[in-house]
């Protein structure tokens, strides 16, 4: 191959390779940006590389008193999901979390 060694994508990897060409994937909690096709050009070097952008919220376990969470999870972009809350009014009660664009939203 006249390109040499494979470009490296920070969190990806390198799911097909042919003679001229690697296609890249990203793994869970990662978004691909860019091309998944990186092609070796005629002048010796590969075609423009993809990223791996982070696409995941990290909800700390307590970051949030309010909530039961005793380990640390994580949110990928636009998930939400209802976490119970810490009984202080003696009926169940519980929090929706969500994800957007790698920041947390908590309701009350």
């Amino acid at each position: 191959n006249i390109c040499g060694d494979h470009p490296q994508v920070p969190n990806g990897v390198v799911v097909e390779e042919e003679r001229h060409y690697l296609k890249y994937q990203c793994p869970n909690y990662y978004k691909l940006v860019g091309s998944d096709t990186v092609v070796c050009q005629s002048d010796g070097t590969w075609s423009e590389v993809p990223r791996c952008e982070e696409d995941f919220c990290l909800l700390r376990a307590g970051d949030y008193s309010d909530l039961k969470l005793t380990i640390d999870k994580f949110l990928r972009n636009e998930e939400t999901q209802a976490l119970d809350c810490v009984d202080k009014w003696h009926f169940p009660n519980y929090s929706v979390v969500r994800c957007i664009n790698g920041q947390l939203q908590v309701s009350r």
